[in-house]
């Protein structure tokens, strides 16, 4: 019974000492300097969390989650397992989504949208490795077009239209190396 009563706090010692030693394992560098499992950074100003993700081999892989100074979700994004690619989401302070799209390393790639903060689409943007390129649309709270541009290598070319919320054209104009045509 003796052995038994000096054996149990032995036991609760060592496992105290061995998660002791072992920590959280938050904000590790493998013997190459690489950024591995699990990370998080904290606003000086506030104290509060900045962001919270995973490292792998000093890539970000799952889900990354970015707060504001005051804790509310700024941004969201997941990588794609095997790539450089990645989804984000980004929020108005109301909690409400601002922007969505596709991220390539850390540049913009394929469909960007945007929204209001009432939560209703405000305009699309096509994106090609962080250069706007392609169809760009805004839109009335209604849904219909106001705007119609194009972009290359993200300069403004080809014909741009402005339309009024009947849908009948305010403003046509051609756009060559980001400048209208005739000026």
């Amino acid at each position: 019974m003796t052995l038994r009563l000096l054996t149990l706090p032995f036991l609760v010692c060592l496992a105290t000492l061995t998660f002791a030693q072992t920590g959280t394992g938050i904000n590790q560098k493998d013997a190459q300097g690489r950024k591995q499992g699990p990370w998080q950074r904290m606003w000086a100003e506030s104290g509060q969390l900045r962001y919270a993700g995973q490292f792998k081999d000093d890539k970000p892989v799952g889900s990354f989650t970015y707060y504001s100074t005051t804790g509310g979700v700024e941004s969201r994004v997941d990588h794609y397992p095997g790539s450089n690619g990645a989804h984000g989401r980004h929020y108005h302070p109301n909690g409400q989504l601002m922007a969505e799209g596709r991220y390539e390393g850390e540049a913009k790639d394929s469909t960007w949208n945007y929204y209001g903060t009432d939560g209703v689409l405000s305009s699309t943007e096509q994106w090609k490795m962080g250069k706007q390129d392609g169809e760009q649309l805004t839109f009335f709270p209604d849904g219909k077009v106001t705007e119609r541009t194009h972009f290359t290598d993200s300069v403004q070319v080809g014909t741009a239209e402005l339309f009024y919320p009947d849908g009948t054209p305010r403003y046509t104009a051609t756009y060559v190396n980001g400048e209208p045509e005739g000026t």
